[in-house]
């Protein structure tokens, strides 16, 4: 208890002064004494009230409750807390007793969160993703430092994901992962399943370091007949080239077009399972009996045509395999933007797997292919398909993997608390605001079109980076830690502000009457802070402050004297001012020349009751958690 004088001042002429303040726990009994010492009559007012600001809101229809903290003090947390843990009124104390302070909740985003989508081909890299060095951007472009080959950057988990442009009709100059294999005249075949495959043959290669490993070529397109096409980077070829033993046809006539038996001169020369080469014709032989042989016509695109009995017959010694265009098994690839580096981990013995689907990022241009893609209940995403490349594939939800597009049995679209707008490829969008009762996993999927659908996992219970601070004492600083239960958070940027305590709320004007906190300065027009409902599973609401009072503004019922004379050289005293919580008395004086003096005793007491924001158990994402009257705090 304090007892004897709590505060004297001598305030200026026609200035109203906070003379003495109440925290929420003390309660005083005063004597307030004026004395004149100018030596001429004088006035004087007096006002008592239990609030330090009046708060005029932005609107009049929020919830709250004498005894309710309010905070728009703001501070990082690292790695971050459920709401759950965020217990309100629980006191988080620094490690080096630095600070302290009571929580008042979590910071929940209520901003939409859009998402910029795109359809787009992409395929995958090996990589050492745990000697990953920054954060690589999304449409980047990427660059191998010993191959010099670039990709567009979509997406980093335990593989790179990367857009690559095709090889066209017209390319000469392509890379290939083993420069030993791809001497000068030694030929590979590009797209060699497809309807199209194109043999194409090494003019020349330059190693990009010393005497082995990957390789610069100069190539000649569409050999033997074939046509030069576009074909898909990465693929895994089979450098071939002719053998110095060769033999001739040996039918004693034309050897017909669509005649799988070939008679040859030697037939030791060839061996089952070899290509051999007849003018422009390449064939397999798939048998070797003596000198007649098996084969099948026209393989890598060549021809199936008639040869002239006695025609050279080459048979094509297999060499090594290799990636063309495509980055080295081993090397470090950096961002053009980001400067993130990252090392090739992968062995060349399959093509580049490529595949057609959604990515997405929330800058325009940064897309990435969605990887362990998450929603926070009671936060809205949207999904902006303007981009052209959506065109014929609107974005849906479902239950089921593939939706209404899942065989053999479709599933159903899922379309609670979702609103379609536009068409994908021009306007399209789709938002969706996750709840509890959101099927988990969700999947979401291109309508009409298999292949296209990944998992959406539903966090009921988000981890919260920033929380709202009140009875901040003492100094926070960034690097600061403390626990919460065996939790422990370490301190990021802080953003302060101002915190108090709810005296009253004029749900018909909107005014909000609050009591600062120790140590904390006055609200200012434009702060933002939650408000209380008391009702179990109401939402909270982002509040803005429109305009303020000052601490020494009084309203009229506020006076307890007003205009008070006092004689020259005098004092008056007035006796049996009681000070309850979270009060002040505010002084005024006509002249300079007097002084206010408050004597009496203080009081702890617990007539002010902490009204916390509770959270309903298992409700405890996004801002719509929480609702009741909590105990007081201790």
């Amino acid at each position: 208890m304090t007892a004897g004088r709590l505060a004297a001042a001598a305030p200026a002429a026609t200035t109203s002064t906070v003379l003495y303040s109440s925290d929420v726990d003390t309660t005083a009994s005063t004597v307030l004494q004026v004395a004149e010492r100018g030596g001429a009559a004088a006035t004087y007012r007096v006002g008592l009230k239990d609030y330090t600001q009046e708060l005029t809101m932005d609107a009049n229809t929020y919830d709250f409750a004498k005894g309710n903290p309010v905070s728009s003090y703001k501070m990082e947390i690292l790695p971050g807390i459920s709401r759950a843990d965020a217990t309100p009124g629980l006191l988080l104390n620094a490690e080096d007793l630095g600070g302290s302070a009571r929580l008042l909740d979590v910071f929940v985003d209520t901003s939409t969160v859009t998402n910029y989508v795109k359809v787009l081909t992409t395929s995958s890299v090996g990589v050492d993703a745990t000697g990953l060095v920054g954060t690589f951007q999304g449409g980047e472009t990427v660059t191998g430092s010993a191959s010099g080959f670039t990709a567009t950057f979509r997406g980093l988990g335990t593989q790179l994901n990367v857009e690559l442009p095709d090889i066209t009709a017209v390319a000469t100059a392509l890379n290939t992962s083993d420069g030993t294999a791809a001497t000068a005249g030694s030929l590979f075949v590009l797209s060699g399943d497809s309807p199209t495959p194109e043999i194409l043959g090494v003019t020349s290669a330059t190693f990009w370091n010393g005497t082995t490993g990957g390789a610069d070529m100069v190539v000649t397109r569409g050999q033997l007949g074939t046509t030069a096409v576009t074909h898909k980077p990465g693929q895994l070829v089979t450098y071939y080239s002719a053998s110095a033993t060769t033999t001739t046809i040996n039918e004693g006539a034309q050897y017909a077009a669509g005649d799988t038996t070939l008679t040859l001169t030697d037939g030791t020369a060839v061996l089952s399972g070899q290509y051999i080469q007849i003018d422009n014709e390449i064939l397999l032989v798939t048998n070797v009996a003596g000198n007649d042989v098996t084969v099948e016509r026209g393989q890598f695109g060549t021809t199936d045509a008639n040869h002239a009995d006695g025609s050279t017959v080459t048979p094509w010694d297999q060499g090594g395999q290799a990636l063309v265009e495509w980055f080295d098994g081993a090397e470090t690839i950096t961002g053009a933007t980001s400067n993130a580096t990252v090392t090739t981990q992968f062995t060349a013995t399959s093509s580049a797997i490529f595949a057609e689907g959604f990515v997405w990022g929330q800058v325009a241009g940064q897309e990435t292919v969605p990887d362990s893609f998450t929603m926070d209940i009671d936060r809205t995403y949207l999904f902006d398909q303007s981009d052209a490349s959506n065109t014929g594939f609107p974005l849906r939800f479902s239950d089921v993997q593939d939706g209404t597009a899942a065989t053999p049995t479709p599933g159903t679209e899922y379309t609670t608390g979702v609103v379609k707008a536009g068409t994908a490829g021009t306007d399209g969008t789709i938002e969706i605001t996750p709840t509890a009762q959101t099927p988990d996993p969700l999947y979401y999927f291109a309508e009409g079109t298999a292949g296209y659908s990944n998992t959406i996992s539903i966090i009921l219970d988000p981890v919260f980076t920033e929380v709202f601070l009140y009875d901040v004492k003492g100094t926070w600083s960034t690097g600061d830690v403390f626990t919460i239960g065996t939790a422990s958070l370490t301190v990021g940027t802080i953003t302060g502000g101002k915190y108090g305590y709810v005296t009253g709320w004029d749900s018909t004007g909107g005014v909000l009457s609050v009591t600062l906190g120790a140590g904390s300065a006055a609200f200012a027009g434009g702060e933002v802070f939650v408000d209380t409902p008391l009702e179990q599973g109401a939402e909270r609401q982002d509040t803005t402050v429109s305009s303020v009072t000052a601490a020494t503004d009084l309203n009229n019922e506020d006076y307890i004297f007003y205009d008070y004379a006092i004689a020259a050289n005098t004092a008056n005293k007035h006796s049996g001012i009681v000070v309850g919580p979270n009060s002040h008395i505010i002084v005024y004086g006509s002249t300079a020349d007097l002084s206010f003096q408050l004597n009496g005793f203080e009081n702890t007491v617990s007539d002010f009751e902490v009204v916390h924001y509770n959270q309903t158990e298992g409700n405890t994402g996004g801002g719509a958690a929480g609702g009741g009257a909590a105990p007081p705090t201790p």
